[in-house]
């Protein structure tokens, strides 16, 4: 009985240690395959590096002559994604760089111009963007960045009712985002969807601090002399540029924009200072 026991504990050893090894050996390959996979997507930025820009990393314009690189990065970030398939990120770049080349192709078939051979038309280009961002999504679904591109390719593909929906997944994923939102209110903007361009610009209004001001007597004073500081740090806050979406939207309608003007003193003085950047008021 004794001697069996240790029998059946040597081979319970030799079980845990076979599983142990197999573990190990997974670990290591998906380690491998992960490290490829960031290798591969690390030479991407070197491949569309814009060498003649003065900026140290400049992603280099669409163009007949740069079609063939992009091509490269596309073929380079295929091999990253087969490596680790479940790297949103690698889909979200994919997506990122067909959107690239479908508007450049959109914009050569508005002009009757000819594309060349081996690129991808407008269409082609911007189904490879919905197929890739569907997938960074369905990787990690609640990133806001795949919702956002996914919501501007539906509206680029005349989805219209799918882009309300991913803009709407968008904010909702972080609404107390001040940068996401103005993200938001720019695609409605841009999509001339006025209305709820407004509405997002007033939860914008609501939600964005800023303009704010530390309490100090040195901040107080460049309050009242309105340094350029400070001039600066209201015209540069989402406050403003909400502002600026429902004077543009509203047919520079004052009434409506002094009903987003969050109840504070420096809200108001924003809200002034607007203004006076119209010539509505006197400086």
């Amino acid at each position: 009985m004794q001697d069996g026991a240790i029998h059946i504990t040597g081979k319970a050893r030799t079980l845990s240690l076979s599983m142990a090894l197999t573990l190990l050996l997974l670990l290591s390959v998906l380690s491998v395959r992960t490290f490829l996979g960031a290798y591969h997507y690390g030479k991407v930025p070197g491949i569309l590096d814009d060498r003649s820009s003065e900026e140290s990393v400049t992603v280099m314009d669409v163009s007949e002559e740069t079609v063939p690189a992009y091509q490269d990065a596309i073929r380079m970030l295929g091999r990253a994604q087969g490596y680790d398939p479940s790297r949103a990120l690698y889909r979200k770049a994919l997506a990122d760089i067909y959107a690239r080349l479908g508007g450049w192709s959109k914009t050569m078939e508005l002009l009757d111009a000819p594309l060349p051979g081996g690129s991808l038309s407008s269409d082609e280009a911007f189904e490879h963007v919905t197929t890739n961002i569907r997938e960074a999504i369905r990787r990690q679904p609640t990133n806001p960045d795949n919702h956002l591109a996914y919501g501007h390719i539906s509206w680029e593909t005349n989805k219209v009712a799918i882009a309300g929906s991913e803009y709407k997944k968008t904010v909702n994923a972080y609404p107390w985002n001040s940068s996401l939102r103005y993200a938001v209110v720019m695609e409605y903007f841009a999509s001339g969807m006025q209305e709820d361009a407004q509405e997002q610009a007033r939860e914008l209004a609501g939600i964005d601090d800023s303009y704010k001001m530390t309490e100090s007597v040195t901040m107080q004073s460049a309050v009242e002399r309105r340094t350029p500081y400070y001039l600066r740090k209201l015209s540069g806050s989402y406050l403003f540029k909400a502002f600026e979406v429902i004077w543009r939207t509203s047919n520079k309608d004052v009434t409506m924009l002094q009903g987003i003007v969050p109840d504070n003193d420096e809200a108001r003085d924003a809200f002034e200072i607007f203004l006076e950047s119209k010539d509505v008021i006197g400086k």
